[in-house]
């Protein structure tokens, strides 16, 4: 792989972060996204003197974006089917071990038993009873 793209795909990882374009322009100085969208894009090389600037900028170390670890962590796809499954089997859980928590607990929760589940293809029962009888 090149160093030009190793770079492209950590300034998309910067993009990412910064939530969009437009956002880390403005945190580099820059007047709109189309300069940082045309280099994240090979539609210009990220030179070392673009890179180091944009290292020191951000107050990244320098040669951070030369780094080829910076990959976004990947992530299984989403399954609607088994997040509808995971919802219902840890709310009727819930209320069978009478447990309430929290919007962000509940989250947390969800996530945990939905990670669980994706590999598998199914909600595993106990596995959510176990995650279930954690929260309280």
């Amino acid at each position: 792989m090149s160093i030009n793209t190793v770079r492209q795909r950590n300034l998309r990882t910067l993009i990412q972060d910064a939530g969009g374009p437009s956002t880390l322009a403005a945190r580099l100085g820059h007047s709109g996204p189309s300069y940082l969208s045309q280099l994240a894009n090979a539609h210009r090389p990220v030179t070392e003197k673009t890179a180091r600037k944009f290292e020191q900028s951000l107050g990244l170390r320098e040669g951070w974006l030369d780094e080829n670890a910076h990959e976004p962590e990947r992530t299984l796809p989403a399954c609607p089917a088994i997040l509808g499954q995971v919802v219902q089997a840890v709310s009727e859980e819930m209320e069978t071990q009478h447990v309430s928590v929290d919007p962000p607990r509940m989250a947390a929760v969800v996530t945990m038993v939905y990670e669980h589940a994706q590999p598998l293809g199914h909600v595993d029962p106990d596995y959510v009873r176990k995650v279930v009888e954690l929260t309280h």
